[in-house]
């Protein structure tokens, strides 16, 4: 009889815990899906690490669900290219549009006046800034 409420509370804490780290690291992106999506054309693409290390600008273009990148300016414009998964506020970034891939690394961007600014996320935790300024 003790060993079966044992086991039970046991579940109970485990459950407890992987709901709790899972909400932590950012599994439960909750942003939902929406009308909104981040506009097709040509940026500049900025991470800036941790807030203090700025990386050279890049050019991007957005084409439907698409964001393809150069090596900072130089290179072919399509030398990377990731998913974007459209949210309320802007969108998703990732290498693919499922949710394990949005777990591994993604940038949550949200609309700004000029562009969208968002965090880049690598195993959940928050590692650096990105900006994706509009280009005429």
């Amino acid at each position: 009889m003790q060993t079966a409420r044992l086991s039970t509370a046991v579940k109970t804490i485990v459950a407890g815990l992987l709901i709790t780290a899972g909400l932590a690291t950012g599994l439960g992106l909750g942003s939902g899906q929406a009308h909104a999506k981040i506009d097709d054309g040509r940026y500049k693409y900025q991470l800036v690490m941790y807030g203090v290390i700025p990386y050279p600008e890049s050019n991007a273009r957005v084409i439907g669900n698409r964001l393809f990148q150069d090596i900072y300016g130089v290179g072919p414009w399509n030398a990377t290219n990731s998913h974007i998964t459209q949210t309320r506020n802007g969108g998703i970034v990732s290498i693919a549009g499922d949710p394990v891939a949005h777990w591994y690394s993604r940038i949550e961007l949200r609309k700004t006046p000029h562009g969208y600014k968002g965090v880049l996320f690598a195993g959940g935790v928050p590692t650096g800034d990105v900006y994706l300024r509009k280009v005429r």
